[in-house]
């Protein structure tokens, strides 16, 4: 599998999951592309500039 130019970021800390999809500085640069009850994957969100 190939993933030309993606971030992926395996999270499952609570915390960490938390604070990077409610925190508004973090919010805006992370989604969620996967959740279950083993993991979640976030994607960084590319920036149109």
């Amino acid at each position: 599998m190939q993933l030309a130019g993606a971030n992926l970021l395996p999270v499952r800390p609570a915390g960490m999951l938390k604070a990077l999809t409610t925190l508004p500085a973090l919010r805006d640069q992370f989604r969620v592309a996967y959740q279950d009850n083993v993991a979640t994957v976030l994607v960084r969100q590319s920036r149109l500039e």
